[in-house]
């Protein structure tokens, strides 16, 4: 992670955590690279296609408010030459509940005599 790196608009200094291919937990300060084809990261860390890692945003005067998002690693890129793994994640959204997704009915009451 260069400084330079993350002083494109695109891309934004994040701490990631989570469980490596190897079950071990991990935490890393890396780049988040944003562009049209999605998101990438590259990390330290090897990662399983499918695992879901952390990803929290570091601003220099964040909030309380900032929570890590969890996100899904997509697909691993090769490893490069510096040993670090590259990993397109994309954003994890949670299942709708049940009653989000049942058809609207309305109930009525039935009233007891």
């Amino acid at each position: 992670m260069t400084a330079e790196s993350a002083q494109k608009p695109s891309n934004y200094l994040v701490e990631v955590s989570g469980w490596d291919a190897t079950e071990a937990f991990f935490f890393e300060k890396t780049v988040l690279y944003w562009n049209t084809e999605g998101q990438e990261i590259s990390l330290r860390s090897r990662l399983r296609e499918g695992s879901v890692v952390f990803v929290r945003l570091l601003q220099p005067y964040a909030s309380e408010e900032n929570f890590p998002v969890p996100y899904v690693v997509a697909r691993n890129l090769p490893v490069e030459i510096d040993g670090r793994c590259t990993a397109s994640i994309s954003r994890l959204h949670p299942k709708p509940s049940f009653r989000q997704t049942s058809p609207s009915t309305d109930l009525e009451l039935v009233k007891c005599a």
